[in-house]
């Protein structure tokens, strides 16, 4: 898992990484055959997340720990850069950009959108910790609320809308295509569900959910 979050990782990496988790959480709680537990119960027991939504939750917390590196820092210089030219014909390999840029597009973000979140350290911790990932876990009222007067709070600065003007919740997030935090939330889950619904009956997560 070291070093996850800066990496290209596939579906049979995270299957791997997630047997070997699993089997080791299994035998720190001395849970032997013929003895069974579902992933879901172990994980739950463990305080563990499913370790694709780890390496996700981390790589975003390495994002913005990137995005506020000096402009001039290679590590940030590599991870915005855009190269030019064309590719070769065919289907492009999935690169970490790759799968970086189709989160930004799950969220309705783009680079400089999220270099400009990124500087507020507590406010980039909380969006990743609890708006990513919400889909496949549990929110309450608190939660999401918090989670809307961060988002309501950084679409202001994004639009640079300060006090004393005013604008409403329902017109900022019209002006900048947004959904209501529950919203997306809720749609976000229904999306994961039917993709994870469309996974191998063997597929860890579709065993968690089912």
């Amino acid at each position: 898992m070291y070093g996850a979050e800066s990496a290209r990782t596939t579906t049979t990496t995270i299957k791997k990484v997630q047997v070997f988790i699993n089997s080791c959480l299994r035998k720190i709680l001395n849970i032997r055959w013929p003895d069974t537990i579902s992933n879901s119960l172990l994980w739950e027991r463990t305080n563990q997340l499913p370790a694709e939504e780890e390496i996700r939750k981390r790589r975003w917390k390495w994002i913005g720990h990137t995005l506020r590196k000096s402009s001039n820092c290679i590590t940030r210089q590599a991870l915005t850069w855009n190269p030019e030219g064309k590719r070769k014909s065919g289907r492009p390999k999935n690169t970490l950009r790759r799968i970086i840029e189709a989160d930004m597009k799950t969220m309705n973000y783009n680079w400089t959108e999220l270099e400009r979140i990124a500087q507020d350290r507590v406010g980039w911790r909380m969006l990743v910790v609890l708006l990513y990932g919400a889909e496949s876990a549990r929110t309450t009222t608190s939660t999401i609320k918090k989670v809307q007067v961060f988002i309501n709070s950084c679409l202001r600065e994004i639009l640079n809308i300060h006090w004393p003007n005013i604008i409403s919740n329902s017109l900022l997030w019209e002006r900048t295509n947004q959904l209501p935090a529950e919203e997306e939330i809720r749609k976000r889950r229904w999306k994961w569900i039917r993709h994870t619904l469309h996974k191998s009956s063997i597929c860890i997560t579709r065993q968690a959910l089912t």
